[in-house]
């Protein structure tokens, strides 16, 4: 379960252009690991 605050931290570093996602430096996961996070935060961003 992703807490509100790692949320919000993850939505200052996570970006999405033409569904590829984009890490800002400092941020390396695998692609599973990258898709998980994706969906993580499309549901944050919906809330």
């Amino acid at each position: 379960m992703f807490s509100l605050e790692y949320a919000q931290f993850l939505q200052q570093r996570v970006y999405k252009e033409d569904n590829i996602l984009y890490m800002m430096p400092g941020v390396h996961l695998p692609e599973k690991q990258q898709k998980k996070l994706l969906e993580k935060f499309e549901e944050v961003k919906n809330w």
